[in-house]
């Protein structure tokens, strides 16, 4: 009877031991995706904002209502979009890394900078000089790959620590089961 008993315990300690360590992996999982999708997210800001520079400085800048104008435009629009959902996603999944937070607000800051010329070409269309505003655009063009730089970085610390409080969580409960 006794062994009995003991096998069912110790059966009962690995459905609890499997649930909880499954259930840790899971929240582990889905940060990582969070954050990953959040850096892919950046990166195709990026993108639209260099598509959208290489296309007015291609030469004469296209009028905003031109087919190649709408679609860099769209492709603008549809990236920061992405960008504020994985955003969100990130906020909530991760809520407490000082670093991510700083380099979200340093790539806010730096789009916001080079969204300056971009709303000046919507407004000026074909007139708009991209030689008066080349310089802070380059300023902020770096910025925002600094910025994405940093935020994978961050992404990077937030992964290590949460492998290491698992880690760590795994052998506080190996040493209680002892």
């Amino acid at each position: 009877m006794l062994p009995a008993l003991i096998g069912l315990f110790g059966v009962a300690v690995g459905v609890v031991l499997t649930s909880l360590l499954s259930a840790g992996r899971e929240r582990r999982d889905g940060r990582v995706d969070a954050l990953s999708s959040f850096v892919a997210a950046n990166a195709r800001v990026i993108v639209a904002h260099e598509q959208l520079y290489e296309l007015v400085a291609s030469g004469s800048p296209p009028e905003i209502a031109s087919p190649p104008g709408q679609a860099a435009l769209s492709e603008r629009v549809g990236a920061l979009a992405e960008w504020r959902i994985t955003h969100g996603r990130v906020l909530i999944l991760v809520p407490h890394a000082a670093d991510l937070d700083a380099a979200v607000s340093e790539f806010k800051t730096a789009r916001a900078q080079a969204t300056r010329w971009i709303r000046e070409y919507q407004r000026l269309g074909t007139e708009f000089d991209l030689a008066a505003v080349q310089d802070s655009q380059l300023h902020a063009w770096k910025a925002m790959h600094r910025a994405h730089d940093n935020l994978i970085a961050a992404s990077r610390r937030v992964v290590a620590d949460d492998l290491k409080l698992w880690s760590w969580r795994v052998a506080q409960r190996s040493a209680r089961q002892r």
